[in-house]
């Protein structure tokens, strides 16, 4: 029964070591695929991070640059198209004229224009009404030198009247001190008769003495550029038309004011401050604030920033010729695009290596299995063989060295099968001797309790009452120190007592019986 428990409780910790190395195998591969694909997530998420984000700001500078170039272009344009006007021969024609350049004792009086000149003022709006075909001009006017106007197209209609003192105008005097050839663009300022914000385009009329009686320029609306600008632009990828000042002149991520302002001769100072915010208030941050402190200063750069928790990257141009800028603001977030964004490709970078961390983990069960099973096998079997059970044999799979020990196993049964059997056929051969002998042999404990027995008639008692029983209860001596002394004895007289009460004169001889270490373990008794 000790036995028994003694190799339950084997059984229980041999099965407790196999857990303990199925778990350090699944631990150990789950280990080494978490650190790799750990590993390789991250380095792929800043490969693409940083790959894409190079690609964002190419695109991003690339976008820019063609609304540099749209806006250069039509400029080129507008100026070229006041240039061609210039050169047609009708302005020196009109003011050739006496009378076009006459000033009169009464400035405050209108000109009263004569025939010839009104022939020539139909062609000069003739020339108006053409560039307002072909561009977006609002207004188109001819000032001459003292201020006065000679002819006003605004949207194609007549001007019923003509101011005469535009000598107030802020590229008055500039425009008059330009040679043949030359322009001027105006800062954004109030069209009297548009009533918005428009830029103007100037340029002298020079007679061929090379005098400058008058100049001609035509308005474009701001919103011109605002639409340059802000095409195609999304609150995604966000352009802005900055000025000088920084102050936001177009936002394609919203609607720009469109407010009519009534012009006031006594009152005519409209500051851009009152229509439009500044790009400061777009972020605190403070490497914005030094970004926005390099686009008031014409820089043209690219950087990040940081609003709301989030990356929010910003590239800018300067536009000389206007003393405006471009800008583009992008969030980091938003510079895939397409189907994915930054964080479903890092979504995806997490949840594949725990998909492969759960495969790797079932594969390591798979594989731990694959290992423990067959020595869990092995471990049963042992336990039968223990019990006596050499008839096992168990199954060989594969070729590996599990394979292979389980081949041993099998050979070792086999061994120990035949050992046994041998064993027990020269016990037989050995009991069926005995058998046939008419002497009693007696296999005593040291203590001198009757173990075996080989007959048991002359005792005169069955097998299960002489067995266990003390040697002295069926001898009348029994006194054994001649064989402790010499280790046998030979034909000492003595009487057997007998079951039934006899007693029987015997000779009895005996031999002590040693181990490998030569300490005596029992007692051969004839």
């Amino acid at each position: 029964m000790g036995g028994e428990n003694v190799c339950q409780v084997g059984g229980i910790v041999n099965q407790f070591k196999l857990a303990k190395l199925k778990t350090k195998i699944l631990a150990s591969v789950v280990t080494l695929l978490a650190v790799g694909m750990g590993i390789t997530g991250w380095i792929t998420y800043w490969v693409i991070d940083n790959s894409v984000s190079q690609n964002a700001f190419f695109t991003m500078q690339k976008n820019l640059e063609q609304r540099f170039q749209a806006i250069q272009a039509f400029h080129t344009n507008a100026r070229q198209a006041i240039l061609f006007a210039m050169d047609c021969p009708t302005f020196a024609e009109y003011f050739a004229l006496p009378e076009s350049s006459l000033v009169t004792d009464k400035p405050d009086e209108p000109i009263l224009f004569t025939d010839r000149q009104n022939a020539i003022r139909q062609k000069l709006e003739k020339i108006g009404d053409t560039l307002q075909d072909h561009f977006p001009v609002v207004e188109t006017c001819l000032i001459d030198r003292h201020g006065r106007e000679h002819m006003r197209l605004a949207k194609h209609k007549k001007a019923e009247t003509l101011d005469i003192h535009e000598d107030h105008l802020p590229f008055f005097k500039k425009s008059l001190q330009l040679g043949a050839e030359e322009t001027f663009t105006t800062q954004l300022y109030i069209s009297p008769d548009y009533q918005e914000w428009v830029i103007a385009y100037t340029s002298p009329v020079v007679m061929p003495d090379q005098t400058v009686p008058a100049f001609f320029h035509f308005e474009i609306p701001l919103t011109t550029f605002q639409k340059i600008v802000t095409r195609n632009g999304t609150a995604r990828e966000r352009y802005l038309l900055l000025d000088a000042a920084g102050l936001i002149l177009a936002d394609s991520a919203s609607e720009m004011p469109s407010k009519q302002h009534v012009y006031d001769k006594e009152n005519q100072e409209f500051r851009l401050s009152d229509d439009f915010s500044s790009v400061e208030t777009l972020s605190q941050d403070p490497d914005f604030i030094k970004m926005v402190q390099q686009i008031k200063a014409g820089q043209t750069s690219q950087g990040y920033f940081q609003y709301n928790g989030d990356t929010y990257y910003l590239a800018f141009q300067s536009l000389e010729f206007l003393d405006w800028r471009v800008a583009v603001i992008k969030a980091h977030d938003h510079l895939i695009e397409g189907r994915f964004s930054f964080d479903q490709i890092l979504a995806i970078i997490i949840i594949t290596p725990l998909m492969m961390i759960l495969f790797g983990a079932m594969s390591a069960e798979a594989l731990a299995r694959s290992l423990t099973n067959p020595i869990q096998r092995l471990f049963d079997a042992t336990k039968e063989v223990a019990r006596g059970n050499f008839k096992l044999t168990l199954q060989v799979q594969g070729h590996d060295e599990t394979a292979q020990l389980t081949a041993s196993f099998n050979q070792m049964i086999h061994d120990l099968n035949a050992s046994k059997q041998g064993l027990i056929r020269a016990k037989q051969h050995t009991e069926k001797i005995l058998d046939a002998m008419q002497d009693v042999f007696m296999l005593l404990s040291m203590e001198g309790l009757i173990q075996d027995v080989n007959h048991t008639e002359p005792l005169g008692l069955p097998v299960k009452e002489i067995i266990g029983q003390p040697v002295q209860q069926f001898f009348k001596q029994t006194n054994f120190q001649e064989l402790m002394q010499n280790k046998v004895m030979r034909n000492v007289p003595n009487h057997l007592l007998t079951g039934d009460g006899r007693v029987v004169p015997v000779l009895l001889s005996a031999a002590l019986m040693t181990d490998d270490q030569g300490v005596a373990s029992g007692i051969l008794l004839i």
